[in-house]
């Protein structure tokens, strides 16, 4: 018999270190938080829906006494202080973040093409699919 509850078996809550503050993500989500997670991703339309996709994105994966401290981080403008200027997270930052969280859920590496990120390199990759089709899901 093929145990699926054997892939999420002693999965650990993972934590990260943003902004000098470490978080906890969940161990586990479900399918439809899951799916819910990536349609806000889905949704993003400019630079400001993008950071509070970010905030509600990560709502979905972290535990919950981390979330407030995660929304407080991203609202760090360092142009309002020259002092703030060691806690703002950049974007290079948030995407890794979400890279990784997502890699974390789906066990597929997030790569891409072009960086968005001015002067990192970027390599050519082979594309993962996530599918529920396991024949898709193999690597080519």
């Amino acid at each position: 018999m093929k145990d699926f509850d054997e892939l999420v078996r002693g999965r650990k809550r993972e934590k990260f270190k943003l902004g000098g503050q470490t978080f906890t993500t969940r161990a586990n989500l479900s399918a439809r938080r899951f799916a819910r997670m990536l349609s806000l991703v889905e949704q993003i339309d400019g630079a400001e829906a993008a950071i509070d996709a970010t905030a509600a994105f990560m709502d979905k994966v972290l535990i919950p006494e981390d979330r407030e401290r995660f929304r407080l981080l991203l609202e760090v403008d360092a142009d309002e202080d020259v002092e703030d200027d060691e806690k703002a997270v950049t974007l290079e930052q948030i995407n890794e973040v979400v890279d990784w969280t997502v890699e974390h859920y789906t066990g597929k590496r997030i790569t891409r093409e072009e960086s968005s990120t001015p002067g990192a390199e970027s390599a050519p990759m082979p594309q993962n699919v996530v599918s529920f089709n396991p024949a898709k899901n193999q690597a080519s």
